[in-house]
């Protein structure tokens, strides 16, 4: 049936709609919410397939965490948000960082379930090339230095201009799959 989605499926439409309304100026709100939603079912996915290989994994393990005490981090605004009625007046605070991470989380958790999109690779490329100190570390020393090589430092651009760079690299993505035929059947168009 067309409407019959994989749990990935839906996640990974979640992701690549959240990445397309970023680099083309949605609200951090929707972006949030997106990514948010993507998160916690890839999460959850990454968990059944490879727990040991999960985001959360690795950063429960680097900072001695407890699960409760990372995913209290990890999701608070989304919690803070979900759960309405428990303070109705509050505000609540999105700082675009934090956006941009948790969908690069969401994004790893994908490609460690073995699947990905074109636009959460050139997602991936673009947050490590603008939070490239957060990536720097001898692992990943090649991939950042080929995030940079791809967008330039956009960790000294501002956030328009880097925006605008991933936006770029994501249109330049799809008119290259415009041109050879589809690379993903979840695109957002």
């Amino acid at each position: 049936m067309l409407n019959d989605l994989s749990k990935i499926e839906i996640a990974q439409i979640q992701l690549n709609a959240a990445i397309t309304g970023l680099f083309s100026g949605a609200h951090l709100v929707v972006v949030h919410t997106l990514s948010s939603a993507a998160s916690r079912i890839l999460s959850d996915l990454v968990d059944v397939a490879s727990k040991k290989e999960a985001w959360h994994t690795m950063a429960i393990n680097a900072n001695n965490l407890s699960s409760k005490e990372y995913f209290g981090v990890i999701r608070a605004t989304s919690n803070d948000i979900k759960h309405a009625d428990r303070d109705p007046h509050a505000m609540v605070s999105l700082e675009p960082q934090d956006v941009e991470l948790l969908l690069w989380i969401a994004t790893y958790d994908l490609g460690v379930l073995k699947s990905s999109s074109p636009e959460s690779e050139i997602y991936q490329l673009w947050c490590i090339a603008r939070h490239a100190a957060i990536f720097k570390h001898d692992e990943m020393g090649p991939v950042v230095a080929a995030s940079c090589a791809l967008f330039g430092d956009l960790a000294k651009a501002s956030r328009l201009e880097a925006l605008a760079a991933g936006r770029k690299e994501l249109q330049n993505i799809r008119s290259l799959n415009d041109a050879v035929g589809p690379l993903t059947d979840t695109a957002p168009r």
